[in-house]
This record gives structure tokens, C-alpha cells and sequence, in this order.
């Protein structure tokens, strides 16, 4: 069978709700009746067509929920508005078709370089518009600064491979078989393993014989914002080393600005003949003439779109200037539009001439600097609350906070700025930044407010450029954020939140679900925000003795609602996903911490939870009834949370016998491809290292059992030993490679390292600089393989395959900076 149970679950978990199955299944129950029809009245040619249909569309289905399982961000694809005005980047969008459509042509990828605001991403958009239309564009990613969390690199690969699933059948069945083959491709995040095994070897195997005429495009827009710098390495090393194994029909279109790491000449893109490295401002690319007239161009769509055609005249004049004040960057000419055509102006040129003439010392003309600086100084004289609503803005986790949660956020904080507002100082701020921040329009009530441009942000947060406007979030808002939390789910946090009427629907299966969640929202803004994110602010705002205190305090109620809270969790969508799990672990690093011993029956408490929360999951995923009616009624005598909560609800469930009587002391499972030899555990235990057999190592959450980040990679050799300092800054590893062969331990303050090594040694090394304190301790006559460092740092122990156990004395005589070792007398076991 196809549809096996473990198919099914991981169906709903990806989104796939129960009257998705059971509309298939009745598809499949009516072609079976038809079947049997058929049989009795001998039509036997009949028959055997309809099991041939019957059997693809179960392996149809069978695929479908295979690939489900990709995670593939919302909006991260082109957008058909985002594109290039008529007539405008003609040259650009020309050179990059020729590119794309000519046979002759080396080169399988384009990396287009270009400043911030030059048009780089409308004219990705721009070609995947146009490819689209001739069902030619094989995916489309756009990565964006503001969207991190939701977007991160190995997104691109997922996301790529769904894509080119849905593009083109052949692929479907591989990339079907590829899953099917190694089930761990759904839930790693090594960039290198996803593209070799999810998007190559699959696209080699159909896509060569591919019915579509033409070369099939990809577009990857904004590199630079896929994240850290190793990130965007990598990506880039990814496609370059990739291009010569891979189908010659592919054409892959990136954009980018120009950060050094993208743009070093050492790089692997730079040294391959398949990779064409090409400037916005390259001549065959975009001439400057050419450009201003775009510009020019943009200016007078923006202008006819919003005022009538009698006034348009009378502003025309400025046009060829306000092109000229852009010096080349879209962005500019976009944000100033917006602000010189704001509805609420009283007037269009003294708008223009605020533009054309700034009066600011500190910035260049024509530059988006300068522009920001206009708009903001002329809205916001004194910018104090301007400043303190940005901060909050900056401070949200991803994907953001919507104008009526910061406006509810805001006035519970009530921030002393000294400016005094008629309007409510939120709306009083945003309604004039429609020109620089999406989400600010009352009609985007669901819409995070970002940034539109990540210059507008790179800007506010660089104190050099915008000087009074400067933008600093620190631990203050994430105490703000994280003591508004607390209290707003201290008020809003109740049983049965949505009005769920029946336990025996899931979550996604209940009649006008969304609309439920959506009207529970309303009553309070921030009450999903807060679910959500209060412990990430709580673990980013540091500590102070009265904050401790208020936080104790508010942690006391907050426990006593702590089951609510779970359900909030489940209507969200935030359990199946381990955010629960992973926010209780947080609050319980804190308040081990920073509370006091009287705070000792709270931290039990949260303990407690955790565990509940491991272990009921997958069932308060799918439905928050039964967070009430199952897992609550399961959970051992002795929890806390069953003790505290049970009495309020009539009991469903009697035990005969099979209760549990304690928690189980097997909290996760996570899977390997292959043999695991070595595991270590990060001090504060919420994550481990583990070392395989394969060379690589891997860092998981203890909490939800998933990898966090790629691979490690650089060993040849099975990984036979790991270890991470007492800062968990560093991870230590020990391999049976040729270049070292080693066992390593830590000491207890993170300062020394000891290994031992096939050469019969154990040695001690600074951890910070990496050099190695004092000689070799000789003494074992094989191969040293384990060593460990006591508590106090006085003692090193090995082990060896000569079958001894040796105990070394450790002296420091700091005054000469030298590191002396004795062997003790009980020095041979």
C-alpha cells in the first residue's frame, strides 16, 4: 500500500488537513465500487485500465505527500508588480535575454553585482515575469533581510526543488524517489546534500529530455541577504562547483550586492568559466544616460498615476532634476515619489524643492542618505518617539510586529519621550512612513511592518549615517517587549480560546477555524505576538535585580495559565514546529539564572511543562481539544502540571492499569544517515554535538531532537571524538583522518584543551590562541584513546589502547608563564 499511516501523519503535519485525505480517499472508494461493477458484469478490458489509473493515482498521491513535506517560504517567489516599468532597464533586460537564449553561450549562471537600490531586484522579477509567461521559469527565490527566520539558505534548495516539481512531471517522480530513498532530505538543512540530492541528481536524471522548448531559468534574487557570510559563500560555491554536472539547458540568474565575500576574486565563481560575473554599471549592461532616463521615466509614470494630467504639467519641469538627484538608484527616485505625492501634502513643490535643495551638511545630495534625512527630519522634528517605536519595530522577532499589536505593545509600555502627541504616537509615527515601511497602511492590518528597502534599515542603524535618527535596540526593549508579553497573556490567556465546539475534529478540520483564530486575535492584538515570542525577549534582556523581581512575579501567575498558554500554541500552528518546546527550555535557562531559590516551585513547574510538552506533541499539534481530553489525562500522577490543572475538568479517562507513573526518560529520538561515534553536550544543555562515522558533525537541539545549521564538515575520516568549550563557542574534534587523530576534552573554564593521539601523547593547548602549553606527557606505549580534564583543572586522565589508565598531576607557574607537568604516584591503573 501506498498510503501507510506514517504517510498520513506526516501529511497533516505539513498542512495537509484531514478533508484533503478524505477527499482523496473518496475518489478512491468510488473508482473501487466501479471496479467491482465492472468485475461482476465481466468487463474485463474496463477493469484493468481502471486499476492502471487507480495505481498511478495512488503513487500520484504517494509523491504529493512526499514533497509536501519540503518546506517552501510564503511569498519568497517573483511577483508579477515588482517588475520593470514599460520601457524602462530595456538594455539590461536585453543582455540578460541574449544571455539566457543563446546555445553558443559557456556560461550557465550570471551573478548581477549592483548597489543598494540600483534595481537589481525589479529586474529579477522582471525576467521571472517573462519566463513565467512562457512556462519557462524552473523557481524563483527571493531572499530578504527582514524575512531571515522564514527564509534561511537552505530554503532556497527546498523551495527550488518544489518549484521544478510542479514545472515539469519527470522531475516530480525523481525527486518523489529521492525522498523515498533517504527520508532525512525533508528535515536537514546541509545546502550541499539538498542540492546534490534533491535538485542535481534528480534534474539529471529528466530534465535533459525535458519537453520544454528553450532553456528553463532560475532566479536567486539578493544573495547578500541569505545571511551570515559564510552563508552566501557557500551558496555561491554550491552553484559554481555544481554547473558543470548539471543540465546545460539551465540558466541561473543572481543578484546581489556587492560584499566583499561575494566579490572575492579568490572565490569559486570568479575562477569558472560556467560563471559570468557581470556590474550594473557595466556599459553592455546599463549606460548612465540610459539609466537617467529610466529614471526620468519612473518619475513621470509615479506622477501620472496619482495627480491629473493638468498638474502633471505643472510638475514636469522638475522631473529631468529629481533623475538627476537620483544618480542612478531606483530606490531614491521611489521613496521620493512617495513622499512628494503623500495624499496629506499640502504642497507638491515645496515637497519637491525639500528634495531638490537639502539643507543637511552631514549628507550627499542625491544620495538615498540624503533622501531618508529629508523625509524623517521634516516629519519628525524631535524624533524621540520616532526613535522608540523604531527600536520596537527592529526589536520584534520575525516576521514582525502589525500596527495594532505595536500600538497595543506601546501603550502598555508607556515610554516617557517628553513629546506630546494628538494622535496615538504609534499611528502618529507610521502615518508618515508609508514611503519607507510596508504594514503601515491601516488597510494592512495583518502586514509586519518592514522595512522596504534594507538600505532604510542599514541607514536608521548606522549612527555614523543618520546621526539623530540613529536607531539602537537593546536589552531595555527586549525587557519592555518581554514584560508587555507577560502581562498581556496574563489577562487575554483563557480555556477554549477559539470556541471549539467538538473534539473530534483536528484543528485544520473545523468549520471556519481561520475565521475563529482570526476573531480570538482580535480582542487582543498582541496576544498571538506575545504567545509566541515574549520568551525570546525574555532570553535577550539581560537581568537587573527590580526586573528579576517583576519577572518573578509575573512568572508566578503566568505558570498558573501555563496550560492556556500550550493551547494558544496549538491554534498557532507553534507546537508540531518545537517553538513550544524550544521557548519553555529558554524561560527555564533564564530563571535557573536569574530567580532565587524562593522561586523554586515556579521553575518546577516549567520543568514540568517541558516534559509534557515532549511528550504530547504530535497529539496538541493537530488539535487543542485534546490537549484537555488526552494528553492531560495521560500525563504521569505525579506531574505538576496534571495536579494543578486536572480538577477543573471532569475526568474522561479511568486508568485500570498502564498509567504512567513517571515521566519517560526518553524524551527525543534523532536519526543519522550513518554510524554515530561521538556525542557531547553544549554546558547549558540545550544542545549536543554528535561526530559520525562519515566525517561530519552535527549540532542538534536536545529539546526538539533537530539539527541546527549545516553539517560541519572538514574531516576525511570517521569524526572519534567531540567536545565544546565552557562558553560553547567552540566545538573540538577528534578524527581518524591522516592530519589528526586525536580524543579532546575541555577544561571546566573553557581555557585549556587536552588531546590525546595515535602517537602515544596527551598534549594541553590554549583554547583562545590555539598554541600549545608546555611539552607532550609521555608515558602510554599505544595509541591515547580518551582523555578527560577534573573538575578543578589540576588533573588530566587518558586512556590507551595499552590497556593502562594514567592520572597526571598538572603545576602552572604563572610567574614564569610556563606550564609544568609531573606524573603522580598513582599514575598507572
Amino acid at each position: 500500500m501506498f498510503l501507510t499511516t506514517p504517510s498520513v501523519a506526516r501529511a497533516i503535519r505539513n498542512g495537509l488537513s484531514l478533508n484533503d485525505v478524505r477527499e482523496k480517499v473518496g475518489g478512491f472508494r468510488t473508482t473501487i465500487d466501479a471496479l467491482k461493477q465492472n468485475f461482476n458484469e465481466h468487463s474485463i478490458p474496463s477493469t484493468q485500465v481502471s486499476v492502471l489509473r487507480l495505481g498511478e493515482d495512488l503513487k500520484e498521491f504517494h509523491d504529493d505527500f512526499l514533497i509536501d513535506q519540503l518546506k517552501r517560504p510564503e511569498d519568497a517567489t517573483f511577483r508579477t508588480d515588482k517588475g520593470c516599468l514599460a520601457g524602462t532597464r530595456v538594455q539590461c533586460l536585453d543582455y540578460l535575454t541574449k544571455w539566457i537564449e543563446d546555445p553558443a553561450e559557456e556560461a550557465r549562471a550570471l551573478l548581477l553585482l549592483g548597489f543598494a537600490g540600483s534595481g537589481k531586484s525589479s529586474i529579477a522579477h522582471e525576467i521571472a515575469r517573462r519566463y513565467h509567461s512562457m512556462r519557462r521559469l524552473g523557481s524563483s527565490f527571493y531572499f530578504n533581510r527582514s524575512e531571515s527566520t522564514s527564509r534561511p539558505p537552505h530554503a532556497l534548495f527546498t523551495s527550488m526543488a518544489r518549484d521544478l516539481a510542479d514545472f515539469d512531471p519527470a522531475f516530480k517522480r525523481e525527486l518523489a524517489r529521492a525522498l523515498k530513498n533517504e527520508t532525512r532530505l525533508a528535515g536537514t538543512h546541509d545546502c550541499n546534500l539538498l542540492f546534490k540530492c534533491l535538485i542535481r541528481e534528480p534534474a539529471e536524471k529528466s530534465l535533459n529530455n525535458s519537453a520544454v522548448l528553450g532553456p528553463i531559468v532560475i532566479v536567486v534574487d539578493a544573495l547578500d541577504e541569505s545571511g551570515e557570510q559564510k552563508d552566501r559563500k557557500a551558496l555561491l560555491e554550491i552553484l559554481s562547483k555544481s554547473l558543470d554536472s548539471f543540465p546545460s539547458r539551465f540558466r541561473f540568474l543572481i543578484t546581489s550586492r556587492p560584499e566583499y565575500d561575494v566579490t572575492d576574486p579568490s572565490s569559486q565563481p570568479f575562477s569558472s568559466a560556467l560563471f559570468v560575473v557581470k556590474y550594473m554599471y557595466d556599459g553592455d549592461i546599463s549606460e548612465p544616460e540610459g539609466v537617467h532616463r529610466d529614471i526620468e521615466n519612473y518619475i513621470s509614470h509615479r506622477f501620472r498615476c496619482t495627480l491629473p494630467e493638468e498638474r502633471v504639467q505643472r510638475y514636469k519641469k522638475h522631473f529631468p532634476r529629481l533623475a538627476d538627484e537620483a544618480e542612478g538608484l531606483f530606490q531614491w527616485a521611489y521613496v521620493a515619489c512617495d513622499w512628494c505625492l503623500d495624499s496629506r501634502r499640502r504642497s507638491i513643490e515645496g515637497a519637491i524643492q525639500a528634495v531638490l535643495n537639502p539643507s543637511l551638511a552631514d549628507t550627499t545630495p542625491g544620495s538615498l542618505d540624503s533622501i531618508y534625512h529629508t523625509v524623517l527630519q521634516t516629519f519628525f522634528e524631535s524624533p524621540k518617539t520616532f526613535r522608540y517605536v523604531m527600536a520596537l519595530v527592529f526589536s520584534a522577532c520575525a516576521p514582525g510586529l502589525t500596527q495594532q499589536t505595536l500600538s497595543e505593545v506601546y501603550r502598555r509600555i508607556a515610554p516617557v519621550t517628553g513629546e506630546v502627541h494628538d494622535d496615538d504616537p504609534v499611528n502618529y509615527v507610521l502615518a508618515r512612513m508609508g514611503s519607507v515601511l510596508s504594514g503601515v497602511d491601516t488597510r494592512q492590518a495583518d502586514t509586519p511592518i518592514q522595512p522596504l528597502h534594507t538600505s532604510f534599515r542599514d541607514f536608521l542603524l548606522n549612527k555614523s549615517r543618520s546621526g539623530d535618527l540613529h536607531i539602537s535596540p537593546d536589552q531595555n526593549h527586549h525587557r519592555d517587549l518581554a514584560l508587555v508579553g507577560l502581562r498581556i497573556m496574563n489577562k487575554s490567556l483563557l480555556f477554549n480560546m477559539c470556541n471549539i465546539e467538538t473534539s473530534y475534529l483536528c484543528n485544520a478540520d473545523i468549520p471556519d477555524f481561520k475565521n475563529r483564530r482570526r476573531a480570538w486575535l482580535s480582542l487582543s492584538p498582541a496576544i498571538g505576538y506575545s504567545s509566541l515570542f515574549w520568551a525570546e525577549h525574555l532570553q535577550t534582556s539581560g537581568d537587573t535585580a527590580s526586573y528579576n523581581t517583576t519577572v518573578g512575579g509575573l512568572l508566578k501567575i503566568w505558570t498558573e495559565k501555563l496550560l492556556f498558554w500550550i493551547e494558544a500554541l496549538s491554534l498557532l500552528g507553534a507546537i508540531s514546529n518545537g517553538h513550544g518546546a524550544r521557548s519553555l527550555a529558554g524561560i527555564i535557562s533564564w530563571a535557573q539564572c536569574y530567580l532565587t531559590d524562593s522561586d523554586g516551585d515556579t521553575i518546577a513547574m516549567l520543568q514540568d511543562a517541558l516534559r509534557f510538552i515532549n511528550t504530547f506533541a504530535p497529539c496538541i499539534a493537530i488539535s487543542a481539544s485534546h490537549l484537555y481530553l488526552s494528553a492531560l489525562q495521560l500525563a504521569p500522577e505525579a506531574s505538576l502540571v496534571r495536579k494543578q490543572y486536572l480538577h477543573f475538568l471532569r475526568p474522561v479517562l479511568r486508568f485500570v492499569e498502564g498509567a504512567m507513573a513517571s515521566w519517560p526518560s526518553e524524551q527525543i529520538v534523532a536519526s543519522f544517515s550513518g554510524a554515530v561515534r561521538c556525542v557531547a553536550i553544549y554546558p547549558d544543555g540545550t544542545r549536543f554535538v554528535v561526530g559520525l562515522g562519515d566525517g561530519t558533525i552535527h549540532i542538534m537541539n536536545t529539546v526538539t531532537g533537530g539539527q541546527i545549521g549545516h553539517a560541519l564538515k572538514g574531516h576525511t575520516d570517521p569524526v572519534t571524538s567531540v567536545a565544546v568549550s565552557a562558553d560553547s563557542k567552540r566545538i573540538i574534534s577528534g578524527s581518524d583522518d591522516q592530519t589528526v587523530r586525536m580524543s579532546v576534552a575541555v577544561s571546566a573554564d573553557g581555557k585549556r584543551i587536552v588531546s590525546g593521539s595515535d602517537d602515544q601523547t596527551v598534549w594541553m593547548w590554549d583554547a583562545e590562541t590555539g598554541a600549545q602549553i608546555g611539552r607532550a606527557l609521555q608515558g602510554h606505549t599505544d595509541r591515547v584513546t580518551s582523555v578527560a580534564v577534573s573538575a578543578d583543572g589540576k588533573h588530566i586522565v587518558s586512556a590507551s589502547e595499552d590497556e593502562t589508565v594514567r592520572v597526571w598531576d598538572i603545576d602552572i607557574n604563572t610567574s614564569q608563564g610556563q606550564l609544568s607537568i609531573r606524573l603522580s604516584a598513582l599514575s598507572r591503573y
